[in-house]
């Protein structure tokens, strides 16, 4: 590990932090299943079709946790969507009469769907573990740098506060019957308040930025990186590049594969999923 200096939290140290961290892969058996979700795709031909298509597998953020949150999205709207008494109704509405097999989805589609859930579901767990790991090895890397006294414990209380009463936030709107979509606009919210105010305290100058230092005990090399945390060149681009291109692979699997439920399920008895469609 390079020596604690003024330069200690450049890309080339984080390269060092982290190259013990797995770094997450497509899923495989996910990824077949998707590569017949993408040749589905491709008969859908209408505007409609086409339009809710690029909106769903569009490219995703290259921000590691924008880019996880939308593939957990993406999974919980697809757990929601391969729930058994929404396929059978979806199926039942797509037959016009009773014995009419006319309208019934294809075999293919059908065993594209089988064993489907379990898969997302197994990939929301690894995500969120994922994510939920990765916060926890950049707290233990800050403490590390912070004074090991008072200061360190009464900076770990705040933000214990902080989460808990963001952790209140998400479990009211839950409570209040929130979507997917808004319980994940605003956990991106709260990772972009997080993210701002930390610049905000890199960015400090003078008197303040001395009482940071002095009184609260924060050294000058993580004051920098909080600075540069949204500098597309900044050390934290280190990170992005390692980890952000499977994650983004992830995401458009899942996108791809909610676009195609959507639009195979635009039916007049289910079409909130096709309407629900992000702009």
């Amino acid at each position: 590990m390079p020596a604690a200096t003024e330069d200690v939290l450049s890309r080339e140290y984080l390269q060092e932090f982290y190259k013990d961290v797995v770094v997450p892969e497509e899923a495989p058996e996910l990824l077949k299943a998707t590569k017949g979700v993408s040749d589905c795709l491709e008969t859908f031909t209408s505007s409609e079709a086409t339009g809710i298509r690029a909106k769903l597998s569009r490219e995703a953020p290259q921000k590691l946790d924008d880019n996880i949150f939308l593939a957990r999205e993406h999974c919980e709207y697809l757990l929601e969507m391969l729930e058994d008494a929404h396929l059978d109704r979806a199926f039942a509405s797509m037959r016009m009469t009773e014995g009419d097999d006319s309208s019934a989805p294809p075999p293919k589609f059908l065993f594209l769907l089988s064993g489907a859930r379990s898969k997302v579901h197994d990939l929301l767990g690894h995500l969120e573990r994922y994510q939920v790991s990765n916060t926890e090895r950049v707290r233990g890397f800050i403490n590390k740098m912070l004074p090991a006294d008072f200061r360190s414990r009464l900076l770990k209380m705040q933000n214990d506060r902080s989460e808990a009463a963001r952790g209140a936030e998400i479990a009211a709107l839950a409570a209040r019957g929130g979507t997917i979509a808004e319980r994940f606009a605003l956990m991106r919210s709260h990772q972009a308040l997080r993210r701002s105010r930390l610049v905000k305290l890199g960015e400090a100058e003078g008197a303040f930025k001395a009482l940071i230092r002095v009184v609260g005990g924060v050294p000058a090399p993580l004051l920098a990186f909080v600075k540069s945390l949204n500098d597309e060149h900044g050390p934290i681009e280190e990170v992005r590049a390692r980890f952000s291109p499977p994650l983004q692979v992830l995401s458009k699997q899942c996108g791809e594969m909610r676009a195609l439920l959507a639009l195979f399920f635009a039916h007049p008895s289910h079409s909130p999923e096709a309407a629900a469609v992000p702009d």
